[in-house]
């Protein structure tokens, strides 16, 4: 997290710590990243299918451009193209 942290701060960009109690909730982080204009967002590929599920199940879209680490795990290339219908302006990265 740290190298992450720094590469976002010599981009000039704001590091934000979610909350655990926001984490806690798929529904809560995906308002929390557009809440927060998040534009670097990084999670395990298994907390994403989370979000994947609930923004599916609530229509919810975050609405700002996002590039993603999934880090941790392999990312699951149908979850990613999932998401990308429907966030074609989002990225990632395994």
């Amino acid at each position: 997290a740290i190298t992450t942290s720094l590469v976002a701060l010599a981009q000039g960009k704001t590091v934000v710590v979610c909350p655990e109690e926001t984490k806690k909730s798929p529904r809560a982080f995906l308002r929390y990243l557009d809440d927060k204009a998040i534009d670097l967002c990084k999670t395990t590929p298994s907390y994403f299918r989370l979000l994947l599920n609930e923004g599916t199940e609530s229509g919810k879209n975050v609405e700002r451009a996002v590039t993603w680490l999934l880090t941790g795990e392999a990312m699951d290339a149908n979850d990613t193209a999932a998401w990308l219908e429907r966030h074609p302006h989002h990225v990632f990265y395994n």
